[in-house]
């Protein structure tokens, strides 16, 4: 019996957290539609392009992959090798499982470091896009922002890794 990610959590914070990211990434990817739908007829009927599809396009997307980390990990919609993994028992199972959310999580970490110094500093120099000169500190934040959901995700699932002997 296949159980929703959110009853697996079974807390109602990371269900509405998970419907808000699922939220604005489907917002973020229509947006991203619209504008490329936008370029082609423009192309097509005034032989122009819009100037600032790229820049566009390339901000909403950096806010839609930051927040479907969230969503993807809570469902555990990741890549595992099935060759291996089912030939594993249940006890290397958990140690093969453990050791990957904690490789995860400090990768993870990593991430939210460097991510947030480059957000402070593209902050404090006024960073711009160049054809719409939009900030790009607040676009790294999100991503950061973003990072630090799945973090918090993987620590859950480590500790219930560890309260359940695995998935």
């Amino acid at each position: 019996m296949n159980k929703e990610p959110q009853e697996k959590s079974g807390s109602r914070l990371l269900r509405v957290v998970n419907h808000v990211c699922l939220f604005v990434g489907v917002i973020c990817m229509l947006f991203m539609a619209a504008v490329v739908a936008t370029n082609v007829i423009g192309r097509y009927f005034f032989h122009s392009p819009f100037p600032a599809t790229m820049e566009i396009v390339g901000l909403a997307a950096a806010v839609l992959i930051s927040l479907a980390l969230f969503p993807s990990q809570l469902a555990e919609r990741n890549i595992s090798v099935p060759i291996i993994v089912e030939k594993l028992g249940p006890r290397a199972l958990k140690v093969f499982t453990a050791s990957s959310l904690v490789l995860s999580l400090c990768i993870v970490a990593i991430l939210i470091w460097t991510g947030a110094g480059f957000g402070w500093e593209m902050l404090l120099k006024h960073e711009r896009t160049s054809v719409l000169l939009m900030p790009l500190g607040p676009f790294r934040l999100i991503w950061v922002l973003g990072c630090f959901l799945l973090f918090i995700i993987l620590a859950i699932q480590l500790v219930q890794t560890f309260r359940r002997g695995g998935k």
